[in-house]
């Protein structure tokens, strides 16, 4: 009866932190699909040390050091440069300046529009350590089946001719998974204006 008990309190307190949840906030549609494009442009783009190179540009932005990480700073950078390309307001870019994945998350939470888990293109998926303000976020650029997705992902890793490389990449990821040692938080999806 008592493993019953502990069985059903586990229950009740782990469920809720592994609820997954999507919010949706607005931006321009051109805006979205231009900054996509600004992304995959970037794939490829490798480091020379640890967070140092020419991925440093992500971080220009926020006058932050080579060696930071930059995950969110990619994103938030594809943004700025398809406002610059498209003569468009700073002020047009739907994710808030921060060089933190939970920080885009957290403002999409308190922000955005709670929406139905349905994964799409252009969404944010976000993964969150545990106990821990740090995680990770990539762009889903396709969706399969199966909780299959591919995203670009700033600040990730690959093998290349038997050697780990540093920099931006294209990545199968699944969405039931975690990442490492990080647990998916949610996605943020975009409603066109």
């Amino acid at each position: 009866m008592k493993r019953i008990i502990v069985f059903f309190a586990f229950i009740l307190i782990a469920l809720p932190a592994l609820a997954v949840e999507k919010y949706i906030i607005y931006c321009n549609g051109e805006l979205l699909e231009k900054s996509r494009i600004v992304a995959l442009a970037e794939v490829g783009v490798m480091e020379t040390g640890k967070n140092r190179g020419e991925v440093q540009k992500y971080l220009k932005p926020f006058n932050a050091r080579g060696g930071t990480p930059y995950c969110a700073a990619g994103l938030y950078w594809s943004f700025l440069q398809a406002c610059h390309q498209m003569n468009m307001p700073k002020d047009s870019i739907p994710i808030p300046k921060t060089m933190l994945a939970n920080g885009i998350y957290n403002y999409a939470k308190k922000r955005g529009r709670k929406a139905k888990v349905k994964v799409e293109v252009d969404d944010l998926i976000v993964w969150k350590r545990r106990a821990s303000y740090r995680g990770h976020i990539e762009r889903i650029i396709s969706v399969g089946t199966g909780g299959n997705v591919r995203t670009i992902a700033f600040n990730s890793s690959q093998t290349i001719k038997g050697k780990r490389r540093d920099g931006v990449f294209i990545k199968n990821r699944n969405i039931n998974k975690p990442l490492a040692k990080m647990r998916i938080r949610g996605f943020i999806g975009f409603r066109r204006r």
